[in-house]
């Protein structure tokens, strides 16, 4: 498994955890669970591919959606930059 791969199911899980939980949770903490540099979040924020997983109050304050009643492999499908 790749490391982007790796980081992509990281995200998900976290992301899953903290809908089911109804935590906020911020851009730092997403920093730490995938171990990405700043600018790959902005790449991904930049490019909505956030837009449907994440409601984005502010840098500190977000909150999951839509990810705990999808799949892993439909959620990387859709943050891909390779497109079926």
């Amino acid at each position: 498994m790749g490391r982007k791969t790796e980081s992509i199911e990281k995200l998900y899980s976290f992301l899953v955890s903290k809908e089911i939980s109804g935590d906020s949770f911020s851009f730092a903490e997403i920093l730490a669970v995938t171990d990405w540099k700043e600018s790959t979040l902005k790449t991904y924020i930049n490019k909505n591919y956030f837009s449907k997983y994440i409601d984005v109050i502010s840098n500190d304050t977000c909150y999951a959606r839509n990810t705990k009643d999808i799949t892993y492999e439909e959620f990387a499908e859709s943050m891909s930059q390779v497109k079926k």
